[in-house]
């Protein structure tokens, strides 16, 4: 009998007392472990998984248990025990099924477990029922005792759910029953019987293989029931919050954005539109559209900003300019944060736009109004120092000047002289201050031109050296040149300026028998040209203010004169001319100025006339030979409205007695009285109070009589361009206040002939400057 089951599509196995295994036939075999199919004897049925106690002491019957299929899969199989045979050998044979009712209790199991961890609630109905069977959840759900019997569709409708939700359910599930339709979702509201209203969402499902009938008992009926009571309410607060959100955001004008980084599209609420003067559109702007809204100028931060945004997961903040649709140009700020995956992945970044123009304005006019400041407190600053300098020298005129005043006892020739030359000194160490002011105020203002050129800069510095000689041998410090080389593209006349500035500086603060020296090297860069000493020296705290403006860092409480504002000069003159100047100092040891210059062509030439001067040559006026008859009187006309200057020319034609001095207060004055006298020569006053000095001479020019009458400017501007405008409408030549009396009597010889009196002038002019130099 055996043998004829080996091929038995059915696994079996014959067993002794229930358990251990005698004989396998081969659909058993396939159920064992393969390293055991060949010799199964004396094995346990349990390896198949089935345990020894569900066949110990078993009856012939049947048995349900999970094995492991040969597939490799736990399957429910049905066993089928055959009695136990006098040998107690016994036969078992099993089959797999999968509709077995433990896999549909297990299932059935599961589910509760899992609409119980849901929440949720079911129920069913057989068809042609009229009471539905009610899960446990769903008897919590409702708060109905889980012993009663649960409510009829039509007693729930009118005893459970929400009075103002009964018409429109009850609509709805009677359109459903007469449906074929198999499926209805419902969301509506239940009274409890403690009086709680809860809100439930619920899905019913009828049995769809009748579809000929329609009363709701003609089909199977089940659905299940979830209570969203608290989602409805996070809803309605999320809804809340959304709306106070948009509120807030409209009110401050906040538009929301939101972008897919591996798309680039980005989503717009209405007021990112809005900011951009835009009507919303169903499809975003493009990447080259929204580009094209950028300033240009902003573009390459706009794009760098955006590639970030996909690069990184930092909050990122940045502003650019749009173009709205006003034609204005408004600055928009913009914030954005990354919203990342439950692995730390980039799924979309989320922002807010918002238009900052007018905080760029306020912040615009708040920086204006502290650079305002700043430059008031430096004005102030800069007219305190400024006081102070021209104050000292006027002290010595005034106090000078009021002694000579109130001199009633007669003083002495020599105590006269020395005093005039008190007063002489300071009104040159003003006009020196206020020349070096003009010259600081023009380069602050961009207004003072360099000419540069290429030149060698050995001949400049040869050129230099000798006007410092004076003061150098004053003090007795030793000027030396060592190496000069390098061929520089300058302004010839503003670095031999600067040079001398620095070279005066070294003398001034240095020692008896102490030296100074100059020399030049070529570097790659540039021309590097040094002045060192072995003088005071500085502290840092002197370098970090050593090129303000009238800050003498002390000096001023030495014997050492200077205005403070030479290294001021010397720096901005360096740097006009694309330069830089570097300082370094040892308190008590010297100090060295390194000045960076351009190269120039290796090749320039230097002409002599290129090279500056110690003063512009004088004007070479060809006067007209005078017109009147011999024997006539020659006539100076002098227009000027200030009357201490018409006092002083005065004076000063007491040495000229045989010329006639007339006087003019106006322009149309000074016009008469050219036309009147026809004077030999013209001193005009620029500033006049009813015309201007261009203008007097214009008409001048434009009436014969006086057309050929030489004119002299006369005024307190010393700007060149000024000077070379007034030579060039045909002035014959241009005189600076205060007038330089050298000069003025040179003029009068040239227009004149010699003074009656030249000896009394010499000896004058001559006692002055010997007085001068002595002091």
């Amino acid at each position: 009998m055996i043998a004829m089951l080996e091929s038995h599509p059915l696994p079996m196995a014959q067993t002794r007392d229930g358990q251990t295994v005698v004989w396998l036939n081969l659909a058993a075999r396939a159920w064992w472990p393969a390293d055991q199919r060949d010799t199964p004897a004396g094995q346990r049925l349990s390896r198949l998984g089935l345990s020894d106690a569900a066949l110990a002491d078993r009856a012939a019957g049947t048995i349900d248990a999970r094995l492991l299929s040969p597939d490799g899969v736990e399957r429910w199989c049905r066993f089928t025990l055959g009695p136990v045979q006098a040998d107690g050998l016994r036969l078992i044979s099993w089959q797999a099924h999968e509709a077995s009712a433990h896999e549909a209790l297990e299932r059935l199991r599961r589910l509760e477990l899992a609409v119980q961890a849901a929440g949720l609630g079911y129920w069913s109905m057989d068809r042609g029922g009229k009471r539905p069977t009610w899960s446990r959840q769903l008897h919590r759900i409702h708060g109905h005792p889980a012993g009663a019997p649960p409510p009829t569709i039509a007693e729930y409708l009118d005893h459970w759910v929400h009075r103002d939700d009964r018409a429109a359910l009850r609509d709805r599930l009677r359109q459903f029953f007469k449906s074929a339709q198999a499926e209805i979702r419902l969301d509506y509201r239940v009274v409890r019987p403690d009086g709680q209203c809860i809100s439930v969402l619920a899905n019913m499902f009828a049995d769809d293989t009748v579809h000929d009938r329609h009363a709701e008992g003609e089909r199977a009926l089940m659905g299940v029931i979830a209570d969203v009571t608290e989602r409805r309410a996070a809803e309605a607060a999320l809804r809340r919050a959304d709306d106070r959100a948009a509120l807030i955001a409209r009110g401050v004008g906040l538009g929301t954005w939101e972008t897919d980084p591996a798309t680039g599209l980005a989503d717009w609420d209405e007021q990112m539109w809005a900011l951009r003067g835009m009507a919303p559109r169903a499809t975003p702007l493009t990447a080259e559209e929204k580009m094209a809204l950028v300033h240009p100028d902003d573009r390459g931060p706009a794009l760098a900003s955006f590639d970030k945004a996909i690069q990184t997961l930092a909050l990122l903040d940045h502003e650019f300019r749009i173009l709205h649709t006003d034609g204005q140009w408004r600055w928009i700020s913009s914030r954005s944060v990354a919203v990342l995956d439950e692995r730390g992945r980039l799924l979309r970044r989320i922002g807010v736009n918002w238009d900052s123009t007018e905080a760029h304005a306020a912040a615009v006019e708040r920086q204006e109004r502290m650079a305002a400041q700043r430059a008031l407190q430096a004005n102030l600053r800069f007219l305190s120092r400024m006081s102070h300098e021209l104050r000292t020298p006027l002290n010595a005129v005034l106090g000078y000047a009021q002694l000579m005043q109130a001199d009633i006892w007669g003083t002495d020739a020599d105590t006269r002289q020395r005093r005039l030359g008190y007063i002489t000194t300071a009104g040159r160490h003003l006009l020196s201050l206020i020349d070096d002011v003009l010259d600081l105020a023009r380069m602050d203002g961009g207004e003072l031109s360099v000419s540069l050129q290429s030149m060698a800069l050995e001949p400049l510095i040869q050129a230099a050296l000798p006007l410092i000689e004076p003061l150098a041998r004053k003090i007795q410090v030793n000027v030396l040149c060592g190496q000069v080389a390098g061929t520089v593209h300058i302004d010839p006349t503003r670095l031999r300026q600067a040079l001398l500035n620095l070279l005066t500086n070294a003398i001034k603060y240095n020692r008896k028998g102490g030296w100074v020296r100059v020399s030049a090297t070529s570097e790659t860069d540039g021309v590097v040209l040094c002045v060192e000493d072995s003088g005071r020296g500085m502290t840092e705290e002197h370098l970090q203010r050593l090129f303000e403006p009238f800050n003498r860092l002390g000096a001023e409480r030495t014997s050492v004169e200077g205005t403070g504002l030479g290294l001021s000069i010397a720096k901005s003159l360096i740097e006009r001319m694309g330069g830089t100047i570097h300082v370094a100092s040892t308190l008590g040891v010297g100090t060295r100025f390194s000045l960076r210059l351009p190269h120039g062509q290796a090749d320039a030439q230097v002409e002599a006339s290129a090279l500056p001067t110690e003063s512009p040559p004088p004007v070479q006026i060809h006067w007209p030979s005078p017109a009147k008859n011999p024997g006539q009187t020659r006539t100076l006309l002098y227009i000027e409205d200030n009357s201490v200057n018409s006092a002083l020319m005065q004076e000063l034609m007491v040495l000229r007695p045989d010329v006639q001095l007339l006087l003019a207060e106006t322009g149309e004055a000074g016009l008469a009285l050219a036309a009147e006298h026809w004077p030999d020569l013209i001193v005009l006053d620029m500033q006049l109070p009813d015309l201007h000095g261009t203008e007097v001479f214009a008409r001048l020019r434009a009436d014969a009589v006086t057309a050929s009458i030489p004119c002299i400017a006369l005024s307190a501007n010393v700007f060149s361009e000024d000077i070379t405008s007034a030579l060039d409408l045909g002035f014959a030549d241009y005189w600076t206040k205060p007038l330089d009396l050298a000069t003025f009597q040179q003029t009068l010889e040239a227009v004149f002939g010699p003074s009656p009196v030249a000896w009394l002038w010499s000896a004058h002019t001559l006692q002055g400057a010997r007085r001068e130099r002595e002091q």
